[in-house]
């Protein structure tokens, strides 16, 4: 209890040393976390985003060499049929939904440019249908025909509102472009940038106006348990079928932007960790002048019979103290910041930030992992390297004040 009462009365004692060693892990504690809060939720919603908006944890599709003509339509919906039949018989699925998405030329305004477009099902995709922010209109209606929504920049790009209608230009599968006034129903907010520039509509009028009808061959598939997925693929890519199924991380889109998570993880992390090494080096500093100043403490108290031991562990204590308060406080200000950021559209700085984080405002969220792992490498890289650097300044005044003897 009394080397708690002498600990804390040296902190005290030194109010602004301590106050900078708690300002440096305050700065440090909130970019740890912000770093691995910010990781772990990128690499949530890429994965989110991937399997809802891009493939599902499975997709049909066509094999390149293959194109469509209207002697082998009865064959095709065959292969298609048993595709489907061969999943929506798996235990370990829960749903088989159209889905396709290619770049077509759109115009409203007679301005002309490309977009990506998503066909799915409005109706039945409640996954994907779930992760799209309307900011006006709404989704288009159960019955509504050739009714889209398109995201915000395409929306400023045309200068269109909701209601108002989009000229899209689909290829027929067998050689003729088709243009149709969509019109549309609702503008959304793109998750990330690699969204923007999209239109998504309904898997029946882009089947109307490609022509394929019963043999629309592009579906995605959610399942239960993705560790099953190489068995389910077993005995179905048969070299007689005209189209195959491709796991998610198979593509290499989506393997990319499933590692853009672990990378900004990284990245992040890796500029909080040279911040802290040069905030440690002020904290050495720090260390080494108050052992200089506090030399005849140090030796009145080992004259008393405290071993070096002791003495070493009453300043690693006062320095932890610190930490964890400083901790404490890029805890609080972190969580002030994720409130914020919770209520307040804060939009990132630069279009290759919004790349880099792969979102266009800043959003995150803190969970225990994320809180628990910086706390335990903050404070065990501090103790380390304080320790050492404890135990050699105690050790060299211990040698200079035995030399002036």
């Amino acid at each position: 209890m009394e080397l708690a009462r002498y600990v804390l009365k040296n902190i005290a004692k030194y109010p602004f040393r301590a106050v900078m060693v708690i300002l440096s892990n305050t700065i440090i504690s909130f970019l740890m976390i912000l770093a691995f809060s910010l990781g772990m939720t990128i690499s949530r919603q890429i994965k989110d985003d991937v399997v809802s908006k891009l493939s599902g944890q499975l997709k049909i599709v066509k094999k390149e060499d293959f194109s469509f003509n209207r002697e082998d339509a009865v064959s095709n919906k065959k292969m298609i049929k048993d595709f489907i039949d061969y999943f929506s018989g798996n235990e370990n699925v829960l749903q088989v939904l159209p889905y396709y998405s290619e770049w077509i030329l759109a115009q409203a305004n007679a301005d002309r440019d490309y977009i990506q477009a998503y066909v799915i099902d409005f109706k039945n995709d409640k996954r994907l249908i779930d992760k799209i922010n309307i900011l006006k209109g709404g989704i288009p209606a159960e019955n509504a025909q050739y009714s889209c929504i398109i995201d915000k920049v395409t929306a400023e790009r045309f200068g269109i509102d909701p209601g108002d209608s989009l000229v899209l230009f689909i290829h027929s599968v067998y050689g003729a472009r088709n243009a149709m006034d969509f019109v549309v129903s609702g503008i959304y907010a793109a998750s990330a940038p690699w969204f923007e520039k999209s239109v998504y509509i309904s898997h029946t009028d882009y089947r109307d106006l490609t022509e394929l009808s019963d043999c629309f061959p592009y579906y995605k598939i959610y399942i239960k348990d993705e560790s099953k997925i190489p068995d389910m693929l077993k005995g179905i890519n048969d070299e007689k079928y005209h189209f195959f199924v491709q796991a998610y991380y198979e593509d290499p889109f989506t393997s990319f932007l499933l590692s853009l998570g672990y990378s900004n993880l990284l990245l992040i992390l890796g500029i909080a960790v040279i911040i802290f090494f040069i905030l440690l080096i002020g904290m050495n500093s720090i260390l080494i002048l108050q052992i200089h100043e506090r030399r005849y403490e140090i030796g009145t108290l080992r004259s008393l019979g405290f071993p070096k031991k002791t003495v070493r562990k009453l300043f690693l204590a006062e320095l932890l103290i610190n930490v964890t308060i400083g901790f404490l406080l890029g805890l609080i200000l972190i969580i002030f910041v994720w409130f914020l950021s919770g209520s307040v559209n804060i939009r990132l700085p630069l279009k290759m930030v919004e790349y880099i984080l792969c979102m266009d405002h800043l959003h995150f969220e803190i969970d225990p992992v994320s809180v628990v792992i910086p706390f335990f490498l903050i404070t065990g890289l501090a103790s380390y390297f304080s320790y050492r650097t404890i135990t050699k300044q105690i050790n060299r005044q211990a040698l200079t004040d035995l030399l002036n003897r």
